[in-house]
């Protein structure tokens, strides 16, 4: 009897460190260079756009490699993605539609031939088809 009580607190405490660790999230892996984080931005519902209904906030970035985190309101993170350029009078140019992987995430590399205008810096946004899409990650 002691025996199983003994294998019985053992279990309980592997149980409670595993269940204690972080979860997982949609952080580009460390593997792929430094990213800086740019933070989080809800989707709302955008104009111009039938296909693309919903977009996020638009950020500055330095060009080079561009990495998104789509979060949804399930798992399934599968829908067309696309990153726009905007301009400083309001237009804006697709520069690639993405198909994010099965975490959610997708990376767009080479932007340097979108930075322009007096502050030298590219500014992306994400537009999506996605129902299911709260927010997306941005990370240059």
């Amino acid at each position: 009897m002691r025996q199983l009580r003994v294998i019985t607190v053992a279990f309980a405490a592997v149980l409670s460190a595993l269940l204690m660790q972080a979860p997982a999230s949609a952080a580009p892996p460390p593997d792929q260079g430094e990213w800086k984080d740019l933070g989080e931005h809800n989707f709302y519902t955008g104009t111009g756009s039938l296909y693309y209904p919903w977009r996020a906030a638009t950020i500055s970035s330095d060009g080079g490699d561009f990495r998104f985190c789509i979060r949804t309101s399930t798992s399934e993170h599968l829908g067309l993605h696309q990153l726009r350029e905007e301009d400083a009078d309001g237009s804006s140019e697709r520069v690639k539609n993405v198909d994010a992987g099965p975490d959610g995430c997708a990376t767009v590399p080479n932007l340097d031939s979108f930075v322009d205008g007096d502050d030298n810096r590219a500014e992306f946004y994400i537009r999506t088809n996605l129902s299911r899409a709260i927010a997306v990650h941005y990370y240059d």
